[in-house]
């Protein structure tokens, strides 16, 4: 059983943590704020869900419309915790890929 349930995780892993809407799930507003050795970020998305967490480094790819969160990265969104050690996020449709020691909570 505990083998079937790591499977899962990596499977889950591997795929957004929310799926495309067909419409489009962008971010409406993002805030990011230095917070000790740490980046705070605040974001909203078009469809009105919240996502906020922190990160050793954000960047930015505005050509891509890419943003990269890397190291120790602890996000929540919508009733769940993200960890990992990067993770992408697609600013047109909202799409978040993590990678790197991948942990996926709900928050009780």
């Amino acid at each position: 059983m505990k083998s079937l349930s790591c499977v899962a995780i990596a499977v889950i892993a591997c795929y957004p943590i929310f799926a495309q809407d067909p419409l489009g799930a962008g971010i409406a507003f993002v805030y990011i704020i230095p917070d000790g050795n740490a980046q705070r970020i605040d974001m909203t998305f078009t469809n009105k869900e919240t996502l906020s967490g922190t990160a050793a480094t954000v960047n930015r790819e505005k050509s891509t419309h890419l943003m990269y969160l890397r190291g120790g990265v602890n996000l929540t969104i919508d009733g769940i915790r993200l960890r990992a050690d990067e993770v992408t996020i697609a600013e047109d449709s909202g799409e978040i890929t993590p990678s790197g020691n991948v942990r996926i909570t709900k928050i009780k």
